[in-house]
């Protein structure tokens, strides 16, 4: 018989067992009972809701990197005395380009729409228009450059902006660089990884060659890999499982009970964790 049973199974005479086979069970199914248990498990789901609605990344970057790296101190220093300010993104054009061209330059204002600019190109056409000096030809606009505008003395801090190179009595623009300053709001972090991911494919189709870096960048690539990573991770996990469910348990009852069960527990540990 039954008792015959649970005397032949040790684990069955646990006391743990026993009170949840003769006391738990009645208590929980008893019909007074189950509004108080629906009640509590619409209060959860709730709260767990809420929760997921409110997910935000609570841990440092910094943390992500070793403490000795470059990238540290210069988030530290950021941190501490610029975390008001968007971070500054370097644009580097590592190829000779006509500078001079119209449709040059129109190509370098589309690239940098959506920020503020501060770039020494665009300070020396200021510089052209204020002394009224046209400069549609190489040798013209290298000209002017070298021997009047990175003299001047609030544009001699360009200097290190631009590398030339001597090609017999001409000199070419080589490489070049200038700064991009992100226009975002208080959910920086964010935003600047959709700035990296806005910028690393224009870099790689675009007729200009460039490249683009801000330390921040090194961060933000752990960041974004170890949001998204856990979350599809877990999605595909819970979906496989669902799957499985579906054609594994017969009874659309069942199925539907073993589906709000994983979903309230999911929805538990990403909430209220």
């Amino acid at each position: 018989d039954l008792s015959t049973h649970h005397d032949s199974v040790p684990y069955q005479n646990h006391f743990i067992q026993h009170f949840l086979r003769e006391h738990y069970t009645e208590w929980i199914t008893n019909t007074y009972v189950k509004p108080f248990v629906v009640i509590l498990y619409l209060i959860y789901a709730s709260f767990s809701f809420m929760g997921c609605l409110q997910i935000s990344d609570g841990s440092n970057i910094i943390n992500l990197l070793a403490s000795n790296s470059p990238s540290v101190s210069f988030a530290l220093t950021q941190q501490k005395y610029f975390s008001n300010y968007s971070p500054v993104i370097g644009f580097y054009i590592y190829e000779p380009i006509e500078y001079w061209n119209s449709t040059v330059q129109e190509h370098l204002k589309t690239l940098g729409q959506g920020f503020n600019k501060i770039s020494w190109i665009d300070n020396y056409f200021h510089y052209l228009r204020v002394v009224n000096v046209s400069a549609s030809t190489k040798s013209d606009f290298i000209n002017i450059l070298k021997t009047s505008f990175l003299r001047s003395p609030e544009y001699q801090h360009f200097m290190d902006d631009i590398i030339f190179s001597k090609n017999g009595d001409e000199y070419d623009i080589i490489a070049s660089k200038m700064y991009l300053v992100a226009r975002t709001t208080e959910k920086t972090r964010e935003e600047v990884v959709e700035l990296l991911e806005r910028l690393r494919p224009l870099s790689l189709i675009n007729s200009i060659k460039f490249i683009v870096f801000n330390p921040t960048f090194v961060f933000m690539d752990r960041y974004s890999s170890s949001i998204i990573s856990p979350i599809l991770t877990s999605g595909f996990s819970v979906l496989t499982i669902l799957i499985l469910t579906f054609f594994l348990v017969i009874n659309p009852l069942g199925n539907f009970w073993l589906i709000l069960t994983v979903t309230s527990v999911e929805l538990g540990v990403l909430g209220l964790m």
